[in-house]
């Protein structure tokens, strides 16, 4: 069952109605806007969460009892600071991408919408064109 279980575990190829029928989620109707349908978790969803899980939460609560106070402060600190780098390369690299699709449009009229095209001269990678 964990291996079932397991395939549920909620992504980009998980469908609502998998997780449902798992018994794992239910649709309910948005009280504040009656054209959403919102996506709970059931108890059982919950408990099969914690089951599979709850081995992941003991060895890092045991892993991070190792470190004193001053040292979880410094681990904490770099995780704070490596975030706001990762966010701002994100942000650096998506205006890399809409500068490029936009000279893209610009020398190539009318194939914008056409998506990402080779350019002439560069190397074919994995077969990829």
């Amino acid at each position: 069952m964990a291996a079932s279980a397991a395939a549920l575990v909620p992504g980009p190829g998980t469908s609502t109605a998998a997780l449902e029928h798992a018994g794992y989620a239910q649709r309910i109707a948005d009280p504040r806007d009656r054209r959403r349908v919102l996506v709970a978790v059931t108890g059982e969803g919950h408990r099969r969460g914690e089951e599979i899980y709850a081995p992941l939460v003991r060895a890092s609560r045991d892993m991070l009892q190792r470190y004193t106070p001053a040292e979880l402060e410094l681990l904490l600190d770099y995780l704070d600071r490596s975030h706001e780098l990762l966010i701002t390369h994100a942000a650096r690299l998506q205006e890399h991408v809409s500068a490029e699709r936009d000279r893209n449009a610009a020398e190539h009229p009318g194939q914008a919408a056409q998506g990402w095209r080779k350019r002439p001269g560069s190397p074919d990678v994995g077969g990829l064109a």
